[in-house]
């Protein structure tokens, strides 16, 4: 285990989305070379405003029936590759930019658990840890 700095996360720009959907423990977020388990708030932002948001997932709302979150997040954005990364350093939120625009954002709303993952095949798992420490294993 080391010490997380920004070059950690670097390599996964370039990476394309190729799928969302949900798990039994909370989301992922496939791409071509990692995958982003989320187990925190989440949500997509266009350049509209928010498009959809994990906590839209089987409600109504009035605007349709039953939301299915992950097939709206995959018509917004699978198949498109991630431009640009921004973790803030004193809540762990990430920022995942993707080429069109799209925001994807992981929201860490607690101090206890671990609220997201990044892993590819390599063996690299960055980890948003509770206490609000960054940590990247390999």
């Amino acid at each position: 285990m080391s010490a997380f700095t920004t070059k950690d996360l670097a390599w996964v720009i370039g990476a394309k989305v190729l799928q969302v959907r949900m798990t039994g423990s909370g989301w992922e977020f496939r791409c071509d070379r990692a995958w982003f388990e989320v187990e925190c708030p989440w949500r997509i932002i266009g350049p509209d405003g928010m498009c959809v948001t994990r906590d839209d997932h089987g409600r109504k709302w009035g605007r349709k029936p039953v939301i299915d979150a992950a097939a709206e997040a995959s018509e917004l954005v699978v198949g498109r590759s991630i431009s640009m990364l921004d973790l803030d350093d004193g809540t762990l939120d990430l920022t995942v930019t993707l080429e069109n625009g799209i925001r994807i954002q992981f929201i860490r709303l607690s101090t206890l658990y671990e609220c997201w993952h990044l892993r590819n095949d390599n063996g690299l798992h960055a980890i948003a840890t509770g206490y609000g420490k960054m940590v990247v294993f390999k």
